[in-house]
Order: structure tokens, then sequence, then C-alpha cells
């Protein structure tokens, strides 16, 4: 069994160098193609929509996108499951000032109780059960225990990875955006996630998602989109070595999504032939 490891991470590290040193040569040419529209999920209008930034992170940090009072899921009909139990948000607690009637001040924060969709049940809910195509490597997520999820798009992002809730939520039906996700979930499995800043979360994800797209497919017209995300992201800093600087982690993610690849592969065809 470690000769079969060891001869995976072999192959594994040979086809990664070949996309990695292609895609970086790719980007120091300046030959980048041009970005192409992602396409997404319908929108749908929940609150949380209009909630600060913070208290959205809030809602993401417990594993959901849509959360509401008591009241609020009472009129969607929609009721709490047994043992179902509230975190908090965060309103502001306004007065009006004495001087000038029509001005506010803030005096502070209020907590607010919400419950998560995910803790009811009863009248379905519009953006529920959105397909979610089948994607290669979603198999390597399953057998990490991550469940992955259609969402519709209530946010400014594509998708997102819960790593309290193991769950890859996805509001783009786009193999680019799983993959992105996929890696920043094999990035905290390796116990590298938490020690990294968000820019290098982000360079990481996203240059393992474009190296996978270039791998599976070959097709290069979505490096464009990966190129202006990076860009995004090292600012003004050369591409090629803002990438160069974290080539350890992002082999070590391409490693593990390929190595688990070959191995569910390997345990599928002895129990195929047993």
């Amino acid at each position: 069994m470690k000769q079969t490891q060891q001869n995976y991470k072999n192959i594994c590290n040979q086809r990664i160098a070949e996309a990695t040193s292609s895609i970086l040569n790719l980007f120091k040419s300046g030959n980048i193609p041009q970005t192409v529209a992602l396409l997404t999920n319908p929108s749908f209008n929940v609150p949380s929509k209009s909630w600060s930034l913070k208290n959205r992170l809030i809602a993401f940090a417990n594993g959901t996108l849509d959360a509401r009072g008591f009241l609020m899921w009472k009129t969607a009909n929609r009721y709490l499951k047994q043992g179902s139990r509230a975190f908090y948000i965060l309103a502001p607690l306004l007065i009006k000032d004495k001087e000038e009637e029509d001005k506010y001040k803030l005096l502070g924060f209020r907590p607010i109780p919400v419950f998560r969709a995910e803790d009811t049940e009863g009248q379905a809910l519009e953006y529920e059960n959105l397909p979610v195509p089948e994607f290669k490597f979603m198999d390597v997520a399953r057998s990490w225990g991550l469940n992955i999820k259609g969402i519709g798009l209530v946010s400014n992002y594509y998708g997102a990875y819960n790593s309290k809730e193991k769950i890859i939520l996805m509001a783009s039906p786009e193999e680019e955006v799983f993959y992105h996700e996929l890696a920043h979930a094999a990035h905290d499995k390796l116990g590298l996630l938490r020690s990294r800043t968000l820019k290098q979360k982000e360079i990481i994800a996203e240059f393992v998602s474009a190296t996978l797209v270039y791998m599976t497919n070959k097709k290069t017209d979505r490096l464009g989109n990966a190129y202006q995300y990076l860009k995004s992201y090292c600012e003004d800093k050369d591409i090629n070595k803002e990438v160069l600087k974290l080539i350890s982690d992002i082999e070590k993610v391409l490693n593990l999504i390929l190595e688990t690849e070959k191995l569910i592969k390997s345990e599928i065809e002895v129990l195929c032939l047993a």
C-alpha cells in the first residue's frame, strides 16, 4: 500500500509541475486569455442580503446565508426544529438627536437572536434544492465528509467553504468555483489554512483552481479569470513572484486532491475485482 501511495505521489508531482509551469509561463508571457463571464445561480431576496458585512460574516460563521428571527420564520410558514438554538447578530441602538430632530445618535449595538434556515422546516424556500453539476473531484470532497450545496446568489461571491460546518456552498454552476472552494478545504485538511493570511489563502485557492481546470481539460479560456482574480490580491506586485512564494502550499494542496482521487479509484477497482 505504501508503495502504491508513493507511485501516486510521483505521478501527481510530475503532473503538477508540468501544469503549474505551463500556467506561470503563460502569465509571464503576458498572453493572457480574456476573462469570461461566470454563470451564477438566480438571485433571491432574503433578509440577510441587506445586513452589514459583519452580520453576514457572523451568519456565515454559523453555517448559513439565510437567518431570521422567530416571527419572520413564522411569517414565511417555517417553524423551528426541536432543539434549534439561536445565534446573535448586532443591530445599531439609535436615539433621536435632541438638537437635530431628523438625525440620530448611535449609542451602541444590541444583540438580536436569529435562527438558521437549516434549523427550520415547513413551506419550501424558493432557493432550496438548487442543483449542483457533478464536477470532477466531487468524490474527493465527499470522502472528506464535505457537503456540497447549491445556493442562490445572495452576496457578492460565487462560492464559499465553511470549515466549521464542513460545507461547500455553490452560488455558481462553474467548475472553477468548485475547485477554488475544494482548494480551501484541502488547505484546511492539511492544517495550513488558519496560519495563512487572507491574501495567501486566496492566491493559493485560485491558482490551485486554475491548475485543476488546466489539468482536467486543458481549457485556457478561463485562465483570464484566474489571472484577474490573482491580480486583485497581488495588487501592484508581480503575480508570478507572489505565486512562487506560495508554491509549496499550492503543491501540497494539489497533491492531496489528486492523491485522494487516485486512492478512491484504486479502492473502487479493488471492490469491483472482489
